[in-house]
């Protein structure tokens, strides 16, 4: 996905699923779905069910399930990890 960004210019935009506000939400309806949870509890559950859509997603465009460094494994659990935080 493409759109005119500031200037302009082309920018990628990120899915629909990607989004900040939809992440909040998943978060939300995690702690609300358990009740009583721990951080670990959610970022753990989201950061594997992010991977199963990601490979499903693949699978659905006939593509091989994403293989990724571990670097890159690791940045993105992070980065996923640390939207859970600001959520909560």
């Amino acid at each position: 996905n493409t759109s005119l960004g500031f200037g302009g210019k082309p920018r990628t935009t990120t899915p629909p699923s990607r989004g900040l506000r939809h992440f909040s939400m998943k978060v939300c309806e995690k702690v609300e779905e358990k009740g009583t949870t721990t951080y670990n509890e959610v970022a753990d559950e989201l950061v594997s069910e992010i991977k199963a859509a990601d490979e499903k997603a693949a699978r659905e465009r006939g593509e091989p399930a994403p293989v990724r460094p571990a670097d890159k494994k690791n940045n993105d659990d992070k980065n996923i990890r640390r939207r859970v935080y600001d959520a909560l």
